[in-house]
């Protein structure tokens, strides 16, 4: 498989990654709950789809698989984009594994709340672990809002990708930024699993799937590759 095979590739596992944590989010059944919601609706969550949230946890763990792919294209195109400095590229690619330590590690304490801390009932370690998993996911939104923010300052300055898509990137950037407020917003849309968090990163999902279309095809902006 040549070069350029290869960075099709990778570019297109972007899109795998959207449709498996799709996938993923889809399993449980039934939504979330919410962060002022009572110890036994929390509890009653993580036990009666305890198997459910297993398998998505697998699943996040494949979809991490396919975004690390993703992630080594969107820097390579970067690096090529930006030239010699390419510190942009380093920006963007410390920003996305920071996106998926968080997003492992949030998971993973979602995944022990549905295999053993709910189901022995403690209400305190119950509580401090659900909320440990949500703010978590609220801290990562500043990840979030600096691989967006990096790659489409690249984008505006060498054509990397489409204009529209640059300027939907910065707007994006700054609905990470506003849902990162979540870290003392308890209640509301803005809380950490509020209905905003939500909308942001489902915008963000259908950002990937176009920057991972744009970088399938050659692009002028990257250089010639073999």
């Amino acid at each position: 498989m040549g070069a350029r095979r290869w960075e099709q590739f990778a570019a297109a596992s972007g899109i795998a990654f959207v449709v498996v944590i799709l996938i993923s989010f889809l399993l449980p059944g039934e939504a979330p709950p919410q962060f002022d919601d009572s110890i036994q609706e929390i509890q009653s969550f993580y036990v009666d789809n305890g198997d459910a949230l297993q398998a998505a946890a697998f699943l996040t763990g494949l979809a991490a698989f396919f975004f690390l792919w993703f992630l080594g294209r969107l820097r390579s195109a970067m690096a090529r984009a930006e030239g010699e400095a390419g510190r942009l590229s380093s920006v963007a690619f410390g920003a996305g594994i920071l996106v998926l330590a968080l997003a492992l590690g949030s998971t993973a304490v979602g995944d022990v709340l549905a295999v053993r801390v709910a189901q022995i009932g403690d209400p305190a370690v119950t509580r401090a672990l659900f909320e440990l998993q949500n703010l978590t996911i609220a801290f990562s939104s500043f990840a979030f809002a600096a691989l967006v923010a990096a790659a489409s300052v690249v984008a505006v300055r060498t054509g990397l990708l489409p204009p529209w898509l640059a300027v939907a990137g910065e707007l994006l950037t700054l609905g990470w930024l506003v849902v990162g407020i979540g870290v003392f917003v308890e209640q509301g849309a803005f809380s950490s699993t509020g209905a905003f968090g939500l909308i942001v990163f489902l915008v963000w999902l259908v950002w990937v799937v176009a920057v991972s279309v744009s970088l399938v095809a050659p692009n002028e902006a990257e250089g010639t590759m073999s």
